[in-house]
């Protein structure tokens, strides 16, 4: 999701977009009870890169995930 600011396609497929993907689990344990200012920037990061990612599809977007989705999706 990283490289994809700035470009456009015609399809776009997001796979695994998971609760504990993203936002990365790993980085939420890490952050909960140390920093929590520190957890709202990284989660605050994740969303605006699902974001970016999601705004790249020109005509079709599809978002599929396993289990519980991210908490970033509209419900």
């Amino acid at each position: 999701m990283h490289r994809f600011k700035g470009l456009e396609y015609q399809r776009l497929a997001i796979v695994g977009a998971r609760d504990g993907v993203i936002p990365r689990a790993s980085v939420v344990q890490r952050y909960r009870d140390t920093d929590p200012r520190r957890l709202a920037r990284e989660e605050l990061k994740a969303r605006s890169l699902l974001f970016v990612a999601a705004t790249r599809a020109r005509d079709t977007l599809r978002i599929s995930w396993y289990g519980r989705p991210s908490p970033y999706l509209p419900k």
